[in-house]
């Protein structure tokens, strides 16, 4: 069953962390502290994961859906969408320090 905006947004926080279902795998969790975040379980070669989309209200009930979409397009490839997101930051990183060896050779160099 699908969960409705205004629902959330009147949600107080619980005494211990919960999980409210949105379908798909897809779910918001609640903490105690108030923070509301969305999540994606899934499995992939096995094993389960958990996706983080973000918190509620910054990444909407629509926005966090359209991002479940997204993940499981990717999981049909073959691909983990956890680790989608860490292999660019690791490419990200390689160039980085690619660059910066190159100028600090040709620094040293002079």
């Amino acid at each position: 069953m699908a969960v409705k905006d205004m629902e959330i947004q009147n949600l107080k926080p619980p005494e211990k962390p919960m999980k409210l279902y949105d379908g798909g795998g897809l779910f918001l969790c609640l903490a105690p502290s108030g923070l509301k975040s969305w999540r994606y379980e899934y499995a992939f070669l096995r094993r389960r994961n958990i996706l983080t989309f973000g918190t509620y209200p910054e990444v909407s009930q629509k926005e966090a859906r359209e991002r479940l979409v997204e993940a499981k397009r990717l999981l049909r490839e073959g691909t983990a969408p956890r680790l989608r997101g860490k292999a660019a930051l690791q490419l990200w990183v390689a160039v980085a320090f690619e660059t910066f060896g190159t100028v600090a050779l040709e620094w040293f160099v002079r």
